[in-house]
């Protein structure tokens, strides 16, 4: 078992607070459910969500809420087929392809995978849609190719997200010269699969609690 440093524990505590936060809005009921808009592109609106100090991020399959002054940008992933991809950030910086944006941000990454995505796909050999979200975990969530010294703060855990099949996970480690925690959740609704993954530096904790917090409870599929 590798020693754990100081830094290694305070990155466990965070992981604790923040998946203990995300936790109470997973299993609280989905409620009223928002209804589709029909478009094929998402808007960061600018009406207030539940909440004064949020906006709504809708989309034709789900719609969520997104700290207030967040940036939100949209792009399409031709690598992954029918995939869309929605970068939240707390600053006006770029988040990368690994979804970490530049020191100070708190960068969320929303990820809707198409129904071909589990309706074609195969986990050795088997149908993708066979799974349980805890077990695609592995197969779709990783860590930077640079990343150092990899600590998993949480193994795939069963929840649920706005009253569907959901898991979550966690990770810390170093990046470019930086510690960052690595929070995800996918969600399978409608045959389609959801990841939403948060990566922010441990030092970041209450405003990455919030932004998650926000973020997932004010989650409803469309």
């Amino acid at each position: 078992m590798a020693r754990m440093t100081r830094n290694h524990v305070v990155a466990a505590a965070v992981i604790a607070l923040l998946l203990g936060a995300a936790a109470v809005f997973f299993l609280m009921p989905s409620g009223r459910r928002a209804a589709s808009h029909g478009s094929a592109s998402a808007t960061a609106a600018a009406t207030p969500s539940t909440t004064a100090s949020t906006t709504s991020l809708h989309t034709p399959s789900f719609t969520t809420s997104v700290p207030t002054g967040w940036t939100v940008r949209e792009r399409s992933n031709a690598a992954a087929g029918d995939a869309h991809q929605f970068q939240l950030g707390s600053t006006k910086g770029s988040i990368n392809g690994v979804g970490i944006g530049p020191a100070g941000t708190v960068a969320v990454t929303i990820t809707e995978y198409g129904p071909r995505t589990l309706a074609r796909g195969r986990i050795a050999g088997k149908p993708a849609d066979g799974y349980t979200p805890a077990a695609l975990l592995p197969f779709v969530v990783g860590q930077p190719a640079t990343a150092e010294g990899v600590q998993i703060g949480q193994r795939p855990t069963p929840i649920t997200l706005a009253g569907a099949q959901a898991a979550e996970e966690a990770f810390f480690y170093g990046y470019r010269s930086r510690e960052n925690l690595q929070v995800d959740v996918v969600a399978k609704h409608a045959g389609r699969l959801f990841l939403t993954e948060l990566d922010a530096e441990p030092r970041l904790a209450a405003a990455s609690k919030s932004a998650l917090s926000q973020i997932l409870g004010g989650w409803r599929f469309s």
